[in-house]
């Protein structure tokens, strides 16, 4: 068998353990993560403890997940060398630790028709996990990690750990000790600070059920990095340092909002106090803007807005995905409860007709009672980017209802080109980037249309609230 190369070992490098990477590495909990700044060897972790995994269980199974295939097989297949001694196979996208097996994948062959549908993991870990748009993808690794039975390998004698390692060191024959006692199947997240992204929500705001986050900026791990990089860090804080706050301090609130369409939008939104407990008035009706999402990694996305003199109000924000036209139905009925009914806009793809039944969007959903106006088709994209700049001065958001939507404003950016961009000199291209921002910037996008297009003015007249009093109902004003 294979020695892995130990942190410790002279044949990799002289390497002091943080803190930090001891904690990650001894955890009892399922969802380990690591979110944290350059440097702070928090990949090496990832792939290290996933090769201690595959040694220490016989027959044991580990995926290693990228979202591009050219990062997984220039980048992190060779880090797995690197830190481990292990060899991976190019073309087969696995390695062999001793009686066990660890494959290398990207994004699309998790979910498609891939061979990966039926596999039941003893480990996994998702490298860069803030490249991935949606949390799908963690949640169906989620429902991977099942393998039976966990059984100690024969190189790992329970009175000793010394043929792990090259040189076996206390930490890791406390590592090691306690897996064998304890037996442990683990799901990793490996990532750099990126706002307010799923990661975020789910590891640091509100942790999921039997998970953790470390955290760490640049200078936490500055024992085992090299002095002039250290010092281009701190020339860094001058030169950029809204990317020194994200990329080196780890802050979750500045995000590299180079190449973001409305960023400076939210800032001042936020700057100006529009961002706030948003009072709402009883006498004017509330209108939705929908955006619809299609596959399972699209979302739908709902805007709540009313229209107070010059003022948008945006009230509340809704999204899901995978959900059919009558649950959409059902959340509008319960969210509408107690406000005055307003119109219901969709762009133009609501027309969209299915393949399956060959009815469309604008069909099923009057059968479900939503009443669509479609909204006219946008030419050109950008110009409805600019169009949707030019309201946000006339926008005030609910802070606690429309914060998701907030944060999708803020993250919504130009496609990255990474075959020309430095960390940094980023290039970007001319297309919007499609991620999980998306859904609540396209709904944004037709609420602009909405306003300019449809409804111009503060109020509806008296006859329109007329007609839609006897299309809903008399009005519920709490």
């Amino acid at each position: 068998m294979r020695a892995m190369r130990d942190i410790g070992d002279p044949a990799v490098k002289k390497y002091i353990l943080t803190d930090y990477q001891r904690r990650f590495f001894l955890t009892d909990r399922r969802w380990p993560s690591i979110i944290s700044g350059w440097g702070t060897g928090k990949t090496m972790c990832g792939l290290q403890m996933g090769a201690i995994l595959s040694m220490v269980y016989e027959n044991n199974l580990g995926l290693v997940v990228r979202r591009k295939f050219t990062d997984l097989r220039d980048s992190t297949m060779k880090d797995f060398t690197r830190y481990t001694g292990i060899p991976v196979s190019s073309s087969a996208k696995e390695a062999r630790v001793g009686s066990s097996v660890v494959l290398f994948r990207h994004a699309d062959e998790l979910t498609g028709k891939g061979v990966l549908q039926n596999v039941n993991l003893g480990w996994w870990m998702m490298e860069q996990a803030e490249e991935f748009p949606t949390d799908s993808q963690f949640t169906w690794l989620r429902g991977r990690l099942r393998r039976e039975p966990l059984e100690i390998s024969r190189f790992v004698p329970r009175d000793s750990v010394t043929g792990l390692c090259n040189r076996g060191s206390p930490f890791m024959r406390e590592l090691t000790n306690k897996l064998i006692a304890t037996p442990t199947r683990r799901g990793m997240i490996i990532a750099n600070a990126h706002g307010h992204w799923w990661g975020w929500k789910n590891f640091i705001r509100t942790p999921i059920e039997d998970s953790m986050c470390v955290e760490a900026t640049s200078f936490d791990n500055s024992g085992n990095l090299p002095a002039d990089f250290i010092a281009d860090l701190h020339r860094l804080e001058r030169d950029a340092p809204r990317k020194y706050r994200q990329f080196v301090m780890n802050s979750h609130e500045d995000f590299d909002l180079e190449g973001a369409f409305w960023a400076k939008d939210v800032s001042l939104a936020l700057s100006e106090g529009r961002v706030t407990n948003l009072p709402f008035d009883p006498a004017l009706p509330v209108h939705t803007v929908w955006d619809f999402g299609i596959g399972e990694e699209d979302s739908t996305a709902i805007i709540f807005f009313q229209l107070c003199g010059k003022e948008i109000h945006i009230v509340d924000y809704y999204e899901n995905n995978t959900e059919g036209m009558p649950f959409y139905a059902k959340i509008l009925a319960e969210k509408l409860k107690g406000w005055i009914k307003g119109e219901d806009f969709a762009p133009v793809d609501v027309y969209r007709r299915s393949m399956q039944t060959g009815e469309s969007l604008l069909t099923v959903a009057k059968k479900s009672g939503v009443i669509f106006r479609p909204l006219p088709k946008e030419k050109d994209k950008y110009l409805g980017i600019d169009r949707a700049r030019g309201i946000f001065h006339r926008c005030w958001f609910d802070a606690k209802k429309t914060e998701f939507l907030i944060d999708a404003l803020s993250h919504y950016q130009k496609e990255r080109d990474d075959a020309h961009s430095t960390e940094a000199h980023p290039v970007f291209r001319s297309r919007a980037l499609h991620d999980w921002s998306s859904h609540g910037a396209d709904a944004f996008r037709s609420l602009s249309l909405a306003v300019e297009k449809k409804l111009g003015g503060s109020r509806m007249t008296a006859n329109r609230v007329r007609q839609l009093q006897k299309q809903y109902g008399p009005p519920m004003v709490a």
